[in-house]
């Protein structure tokens, strides 16, 4: 419910003109965590230790939630005529998108020099994998420690 909740917010209080959620302004982060605060009995946490670390997971949940909306609406720009027919893309926002946010989207991040420019040197690094991933969100190096770790104790017989 938690993550749901997260994903729910971010989607309906931030625009996703920005191009990171560090750079999402404070005012939406405030009133996502004021939201999360009242769903979920986080206040008694806020003058303990485990405060600032609440808040970082929080923040770190909302990041993830904001890229993974970006990426799904930048595949939907991408089918619907991409940088090739921009106006084409423009006049078919995706069904849960209010047209006019559509646009400044489009418009505010999609086709801005910056963004365009990351955008394809990504698409390029991507294509040099000769090998996809298959540990999922797992470092390389945490899953070869996992698999060290597990054939050593099935030498030891443990």
């Amino acid at each position: 419910m938690y993550v749901r909740k997260v994903s729910q917010e971010v989607d309906s209080e931030v625009p996703y003109h920005y191009s990171s959620w560090k750079k999402v302004d404070a005012k939406y982060k405030k009133a996502i965590l004021a939201t999360i605060a009242h769903y979920f009995d986080i206040k008694s946490f806020q003058n303990t230790e485990h405060w600032d670390a609440i808040k970082e997971s929080i923040q770190v949940e909302c990041a993830s939630r904001f890229k993974d909306r970006k990426s799904g609406m930048k595949k939907h720009f991408d089918r619907h005529g991409g940088y090739k027919d921009v106006e084409e893309a423009k006049r078919h926002p995706p069904e849960s998108m209010d047209p006019e946010a559509w646009c400044k989207l489009i418009d505010g991040l999609f086709t801005t020099p910056e963004y365009m420019n990351r955008s394809e040197k990504n698409k390029a690094n991507r294509a040099k994998q000769l090998y996809g991933s298959y540990h999922g969100s797992q470092s390389l190096a945490n899953r070869r420690h996992k698999e060290v770790t597990t054939s050593t104790k099935a030498a030891n017989g443990s």
